[in-house]
């Protein structure tokens, strides 16, 4: 994400694509007479959970996992403002249903499902997959900062390159949870 800032502010190339806020804030400043285009999604930024691998082939932790994040400080503090997720996609698109309400911030709740899993199968432990942008590492960490907060669950960060990254996602499918843009 840097190189991207960086080669648009001293011309080495004439725009750029960029899905961080202060990186488009940072070049408007940076560079008189520039400017962004923006397009809306109904998705956005979410998590994927391969539901074939444990832990998360066990929809208790998903649920408790979901429950730990507290996404409107996420978007708060993370995504620089972001509108924080209620369901798995916006009120008025083609893909919204009232049945999609993603489970409400909840870390009392969350452990509750941890410790069920856990006298069951043992203590949770899982990788995230993090690309290398900046943001993306930084909701990597906060999460992990969350979960690091529960007893008996542990996440750690695996950052890697966009290609290596996608094809573990959609080819391999060598992944336990990972970031995606919709």
């Amino acid at each position: 994400e840097d190189q991207r800032t960086a080669g648009f502010t001293t011309g080495q190339f004439d725009g750029f694509y960029t899905a961080t806020p202060s990186s488009v804030t940072s070049s408007l400043k940076d560079n008189k007479g520039a400017y962004y285009a923006s397009v809306s999604v109904n998705l956005g930024q979410t998590f994927v959970f391969n539901t074939t691998k444990a832990p998360f082939d066990d929809v208790r932790v998903r649920k408790a996992v979901i429950m730990a994040i507290p996404r409107d400080v996420l978007a708060k503090d993370i995504l620089q403002n972001s509108v924080p997720a209620d369901y798995f996609a916006i009120k008025g698109s083609k893909e919204f249903s009232e049945g999609s309400a993603l489970p409400k911030y909840d870390p009392a709740g969350a452990q509750k499902l941890i410790d069920e899993y856990v006298k069951e199968k043992g203590p949770i432990t899982f990788t995230m997959v993090a690309f290398q942008q900046t943001l993306d590492q930084a909701r990597a960490k906060f999460i992990q900062s969350q979960l690091d907060q529960l007893k008996n669950i542990k996440a750690d960060i695996a950052v890697g390159a966009s290609g290596d990254n996608i094809t573990k996602v959609t080819g391999t499918g060598d992944f336990q949870w990972t970031s995606w843009g919709f």
